[in-house]
């Protein structure tokens, strides 16, 4: 807003923090993006000669409308992998939902070190899943649920104990009715994510 009371085109003074950046510069970020999505923040402040943090590059593209996204990482299959993934496929794919309901997905890391605790429990049947298949787990879906929920909480702070509590935070989320309501989704995916490797013949499904 101009001043006219006085009889001057000044800027009122502006309240908040000022902008690091300027019009141009901002403009030139998203350029640099869309021209380079695989570009980092590091190298987009290299180039344009900023001062500004690598958030600031981030929040100016996001403000442009544009989004982020991280390439889809697909490991390469073997045809011995391809077979694995189909006999497992084969084995589950016509499983009900009450089936699904009692599985216990988990990453692989998750007992790896507790041998004793599988031995207390021997009612408990492990699934034959096999390497290289990330789409037959809904898990990760929940991990890349969390990883959101924890940039959407971020508050800037990149201390440990902010990190712990972003974190928790995101999983307490998950406890909540859209939580729930996602979790219930991703485990009601599995026979349509079995019969998708099966239509590609144990190769890359969608998912």
């Amino acid at each position: 807003m101009r001043q006219t009371d006085n009889g001057t085109t000044t800027n009122n003074p502006q309240s908040g923090r000022p902008r690091c950046t300027t019009a141009d510069q901002d403009r030139a970020i998203t350029s640099a993006i869309s021209a380079n999505p695989s570009s980092t923040t590091t190298t987009i402040r290299a180039q344009q000669n900023l001062s500004c943090s690598a958030q600031t590059i981030r929040n100016r593209f996001y403000q442009s409308g544009r989004h982020g996204r991280r390439p889809a990482y697909k490991p390469e299959l073997t045809e011995c992998n391809m077979e694995h993934r189909m006999e497992y496929a084969l084995l589950y794919a016509d499983k009900p939902p009450s089936f699904w309901n009692t599985v216990i997905f988990c990453d692989e890391k998750t007992f790896s070190t507790d041998d004793d605790w599988m031995s207390w429990h021997p009612d408990i049947k492990v699934l034959p899943h096999h390497p290289k298949s990330l789409n037959q787990n809904p898990i990760e879906h929940i991990w890349a649920a969390m990883t959101r929920r924890c940039a959407q909480n971020n508050d800037n702070q990149r201390s440990r104990s902010a990190l712990i509590r972003n974190a928790l935070t995101a999983w307490e989320e998950l406890s909540k009715p859209e939580g729930q309501a996602l979790t219930q989704s991703v485990v009601a995916s599995m026979p349509s994510r079995l019969n998708s490797v099966l239509d590609e013949g144990g190769g890359h499904t969608k998912y």
